[in-house]
């Protein structure tokens, strides 16, 4: 396992060939904090070469879905969806889950790409890890 990034909100590393981003608890105070830690998460992705990623947001503040943020967050999402050849969203909650997926569906995500999950061993497998 090699640690790659942390900060307030998201710690990141490789773990069996795939890129690991867990939110931490600490919710962003603005929405510009949002974008600059997103954009040093990104830096340090890019350096990484990894293509497979595993968003766990279980252990996140509750999520939000006003419409706000979640078109100021729509960026990094495509970012994220842009470098990865696969990516598993690891939720806690159903409504995580199915706010997930709305999303995905909205932004056009192709299918097969990014996937929601609530267990963390089908996460690993859709991502290929044994």
């Amino acid at each position: 396992m090699t640690d790659l990034f942390a900060d307030d909100y998201y710690r990141a590393r490789i773990d069996r060939g795939v890129l690991r981003l867990e939110r931490t608890a600490t919710p962003y105070p603005t929405m510009e904090a949002m974008h600059e830690a997103n954009q040093e998460l990104a830096v340090a992705m890019r350096g990484a070469g990894v293509r497979r990623i595993l968003v766990d947001l279980r252990a996140g503040p509750p999520g939000r879905n006003d419409e706000a943020f979640e078109q100021a967050s729509a960026s990094w999402r495509k970012q994220l969806a842009q470098s990865a050849d696969k990516i598993a969203i690891l939720v806690r909650t159903v409504a995580g889950k199915l706010q997930s997926q709305r999303l995905a569906r909205e932004e056009h995500r192709p299918a097969g790409i990014a996937e929601t999950f609530m267990d963390e061993a089908e996460a690993l497998a859709f991502l290929g890890v044994k």
